[in-house]
């Protein structure tokens, strides 16, 4: 095949081409690849599918570029000015649509959150009642102790005020719920 074409430039083009044994094959270039020494060409549909050739371009002997109309156009969806978008295009969609739909789902659950304060609950609680909620979804606003619960033996209070709230377990508490005591003391601290 001649090198006057490149990849793209082959594709979507009607030809004649005429083969060493003298055959001649038409049709509408669907993949030129000169490294692999390889041409697709398109036939039209037959059947259920496509009409398609695979020829190794050694075997060419002539090619006739045909402006007549007389062979098929290249399926829409085949058509090389219309492909569809790349894969990461893609991907990258249904992350953003992921990544939107994980921020209004934390939205809702901040919402519902602070909507559990009265107004009689402290500003500086409900900001670490946020700031602890990122990194413990499920807890609390305990009402009528005015404390963020955590579980029954964690919580949190506001010595002397939620300026400086502190983690508190009850008395009798398991490991697990101290060591959870230290965790909550040193989310409390960073800023």
């Amino acid at each position: 095949m001649p090198g006057s074409l490149s990849e793209t430039q082959a594709v979507s083009v009607p030809v004649a081409l005429v083969l060493l044994d003298g055959s001649t094959v038409k049709g509408t270039i669907f993949s030129y690849n000169p490294a692999e020494e390889l041409l697709v060409l398109f036939q039209g549909i037959a059947g259920n599918g496509p009409n398609v050739k695979i020829i190794r371009t050694l075997f060419i002997k002539e090619v006739n570029v045909i402006n007549d109309g007389e062979t098929d156009k290249l399926p829409p969806q085949l058509d090389l000015k219309a492909r569809l978008p790349s894969m990461h295009a893609g991907r990258e969609r249904s992350l953003f649509k992921y990544a939107n739909l994980q921020l209004r789902v934390a939205r809702e659950a901040r919402v519902s959150l602070l909507q559990t304060g009265d107004r009689n609950t402290p500003i500086a609680a409900l900001d670490v009642l946020t700031k602890l909620a990122r990194i413990y979804p499920s807890i609390h606003w305990d009402k009528e102790e005015g404390v963020i619960r955590f579980n029954q033996e964690v919580f949190v209070k506001g010595t002397p005020d939620w300026n400086t709230p502190v983690a508190v377990a009850v008395d009798g508490a398991t490991d697990n719920s101290v060591s959870l005591v230290d965790r909550i003391q040193k989310a409390l601290i960073k800023k």
